[in-house]
């Protein structure tokens, strides 16, 4: 082709542009018509197609007039076709009928027409054979991604083959090539554990150069060994200058990807050592204000949950939906866990505290037990045996819980009796805090009435309400003590959960 056929078919495309664009809002000036709007819809996805369309030859006839990305529309259409191939390719079962048609029309359209089957390169990749013949016959395959949204050197690391990796990077493969979900060839050796391979590709300064580039869900190669439960992949990226900084789109640290990995408790001390050295924050909260803890507890990963506690995690935070750890067991922690948490120091955890549904853990099991499926979400519903764990260790921190707050009552009475106003007004300040931070705000607003009757000097209203409250917290605690070895059902559990 010519340089003016060049330019002609150029030209060609910015007119059709201009159509497109004109077409559309004729349309859009039709859709007043009432009687005929359904008929505009219509024709107005046809028409946007055929401006995608352009876009893309746009693209492919004057490439360096354009960002080497792909539009949003183009990329939007690579991810539903990549989408539709990794699903079917999961469950080959799956129903495919009218799929087979848009999945080929999709790929045809964002690959500029050409086919979306393996290269040859891919081919020998994945056969074990040297590539080196399939890449003189196809030069330009060197990047493409195939119909997994892979390139070749994807594949590479994939199956491992090292000598295919070392001839893709000495014929200058892009070594920080993105995959259909931004997935790089370094993540890609602490996804699969391929250690050597991540040496090879480290040993090049500009794979160093990126070693904290984050894929579609905002993860870094750091992220994924961690998640891979890799004490040598964090070890060999940290020396390489991996930050353990970098948060990925829900907030989460390479800490938060470890508590939801398979790592025993030996790989779980290493790696959280590694971090910690290179001043990880183990208190770091995700978008949700979940910590590495807590969601140790929410995937009931005991060897993590250990380790973090071990290095000094705290057990007593909270998200943001006010949920604590007991929270977290009620909802999503099977036996082990329970068993774990039974062994653990949760002195400093109220087992009465509220949520933002203005729920205690105990009422958060009875809700996990009872709701519908279809509500329950990714929470679980908890067997027999973990709901008798979970309400023993419950109402065991509930009766020590209202044993320290009866002692507290006690200490305000004996500086009642004295008509010692500061020490009063200290240990009222401590339940008034303690209940702050449980959202109890009627237990808040009761403690302040009476911080008020001390501000006055009304000495005998303090010591009446003073001991109703004591009455009524050693009353409780006899019902906690009658409650520790009953089921869910029994009315002795039931009086401690509120009608919802």
């Amino acid at each position: 082709m010519s340089g003016l056929e060049i330019l002609g078919a150029v030209a060609s495309c910015i007119a059709i542009g201009q159509a497109v664009k004109g077409s559309l809002k004729a349309v859009n000036k039709l859709r007043e018509v009432r009687h005929i709007r359904q008929q505009c819809d219509d024709l107005a996805k046809e028409i946007t197609l055929i401006d995608l369309l352009v876009q893309s030859a746009n693209q492919h006839a004057n490439p360096r007039a354009h960002p080497p990305h792909p539009s949003r529309p183009v990329e939007e259409c690579q991810r539903v076709g990549y989408g539709i191939s990794a699903s079917y390719s999961a469950d080959p079962e799956l129903p495919y009928g009218q799929f087979d048609s848009l999945l080929k029309r999709t790929w045809s359209f964002v690959q500029g027409g050409r086919p979306l089957q393996p290269t040859k390169i891919h081919r020998a990749i994945q056969q074990g054979k040297p590539i080196m013949e399939a890449l003189q016959e196809q030069p330009w395959a060197i990047n493409e991604l195939d119909g997994d949204g892979g390139a070749p050197i994807h594949e590479a690391v994939t199956f491992n083959n090292i000598e295919a990796l070392k001839d893709l990077i000495k014929l200058k493969a892009d070594i920080n090539q993105r995959d259909w979900e931004g997935v790089t060839p370094l993540m890609l050796t602490q996804i699969w554990r391929h250690p050597d391979m991540a040496r090879m590709l480290l040993e090049h300064k500009d794979c160093r150069r990126h070693i904290n580039r984050q894929d579609d869900q905002g993860n870094t190669a750091l992220h994924w060994a961690a998640n891979s439960g890799s004490p040598e992949g964090v070890r060999m990226l940290l020396e390489a200058g991996a930050s353990v900084k970098k948060r990925s789109n829900v907030g989460d640290t390479p800490l938060h990807e470890l508590a939801s990995s398979k790592a025993d408790d030996k790989v779980a001390a290493e790696i959280v050592r590694l971090l910690q050295h290179s001043q990880l924050d183990l208190e770091a909260r995700d978008n949700h204000g979940w910590t590495p803890a807590l969601k140790a507890v929410r995937f009931s990963k005991v060897p993590v949950l250990r380790t973090v506690v071990n290095a000094g995690g705290s057990l007593s935070t909270i998200t943001n939906c006010s949920e604590g750890i007991l929270h977290a067991a009620a909802l999503y922690a099977n036996l082990e866990m329970l068993s774990c948490l039974a062994g653990l120091d949760l002195s400093d955890v109220d087992p009465q505290s509220l949520d933002n549904n203005q729920m205690t853990a105990l009422e958060c099991l009875a809700w996990s037990v009872e709701t519908d499926d279809w509500r329950l979400g990714n929470k679980r519903r908890p067997s027999l045996t973990e709901q008798d764990k979970f309400i023993t260790l419950y109402f065991y921190l509930l009766t020590r819980h209202l044993q320290s707050h009866t002692l507290t009552l006690k200490h305000v009475l004996q500086a009642v009796a004295q008509k010692d106003t500061s020490t009063s007004r200290h240990y009222l300040g401590i339940l008034i805090e303690q209940n702050k931070a449980s959202r109890r705000q009627h237990l808040v607003d009761w403690y302040r009435g009476i911080e008020g009757y001390l501000v006055v000097g009304s000495w005998e209203s303090v010591i009446e309400c003073v001991q109703d409250d004591l009455e009524m917290t050693t009353e409780e605690l006899g019902r906690a003590n009658a409650a520790k070895r009953k089921s869910l059902a029994d009315p002795e559990v039931q009086t401690f959960i509120r009608t919802r």
